[in-house]
């Protein structure tokens, strides 16, 4: 909700060098940490289809609780495969519609 405010600060700015500057002020709830993961997830590796992770994510979590019975490597594999083909399927096919956007 804040990637438009914060990608400006964080864009081309090592991790480090965001944890150290004090004087740096972002949006995210999650500060100058969460908005270089949401970067990074979002606009350098698997675009929109990084949302899959949380829910891989609160899949585990119910896997620790005992509350799901799904197979992990089914899981996993599912996941694995919906962000590497989702990503490059939405690169090839965005690309071509809007070739001047990095998203």
């Amino acid at each position: 909700f804040t990637g438009a405010a914060d990608q400006s600060k964080v864009l081309n700015k090592s991790f480090w060098e965001l944890t150290q500057d004090k004087q740096l002020e972002v949006d995210n709830w999650t500060s100058t940490g969460g908005a270089f993961l949401a970067e990074t997830l979002v606009n350098k590796w698997f675009g929109l289809f990084s949302i899959l992770i949380p829910f891989f994510v609160i899949y585990l979590g119910l896997r620790l609780m005992k509350v799901s019975d799904f197979s992990f490597i089914k899981v996993l594999l599912i996941t694995a495969f919906g962000l590497v083909c989702g990503s490059i399927t939405s690169a090839f096919i965005f690309g071509r519609l809007f070739p001047k956007s990095h998203i």
